[in-house]
């Protein structure tokens, strides 16, 4: 088993954890001599702040089954070994068609997140103890300092991305009206004046096209 807790938000967060999966596979085989799965490997990931991108449910399963290309049916005794990838929206654990085992697990994960839990609410005894793991007092200092510092790195990454993205779009603007302003001038029916009083450029702008 490997428990391993992600701060911090990456743009292949998917292919991401396909490469765990793969990997942990991979180190479970022995020797080159034989291939053999022994073991079967499940990658059980929580999103805490991601939508799902299904509109079924809050859970998406990636498994390693063999299907006919035509049919799409899974071909069984291909090999034991039923590996599973498997992602966890817990903020959507409100689709009606989520497993209601699964989805008290979803809500109790999202409900964590925001300080303020109701534990009446939840009636699994492995839940409870759940709570007890993550309460806040049990982060150390320089646990949360350093989760602290990989949010606010995010933010930024965001913000500048979003800065960057509306200077293009501005870029790309002005490149349209100038453009505009040229088929103007290759018509010859407007003086450059008006050609800058139309398109808002400066007329030094209009005469240098």
């Amino acid at each position: 088993m490997i428990v391993e807790v992600q701060h911090a938000h990456y743009s292949d967060t998917y292919e991401r954890f396909v490469y765990y999966q793969c990997g942990a596979m991979v180190e479970t085989i022995i020797s080159s001599s034989n291939y053999s799965f022994p073991v079967t490997v499940f990658t059980l990931v929580f999103f805490t702040k991601k939508n799902t991108p299904s509109p079924d449910s809050g859970i998406l399963v990636h498994d390693f089954e063999p299907r006919d290309l035509v049919t799409g049916r899974v071909i069984k005794k291909v090999y034991q070994r039923k590996h599973k990838l498997i992602f966890v929206f817990t903020s959507n654990s409100a689709h009606a068609d989520t497993p209601e085992q699964c989805r008290e697990w979803m809500a109790a994960i999202d409900d964590s997140l925001d300080k303020k839990v109701d534990e009446a609410e939840y009636t699994n005894p492995a839940i409870q103890a759940l709570f007890d793991v993550i309460e806040q007092d049990k982060i150390t200092p320089e646990e949360r300092a350093r989760m602290k510092e990989e949010h606010n790195q995010k933010e930024a990454e965001t913000r500048n991305f979003n800065e960057g993205k509306d200077e293009g779009i501005k870029e790309g603007e002005e490149k349209g009206v100038k453009e505009t302003a040229r088929n103007f001038k290759a018509l010859g029916a407007l003086t450059e004046e008006q050609i800058a009083s139309a398109t808002g450029l400066s007329l030094e702008v209009v005469k240098a096209l």
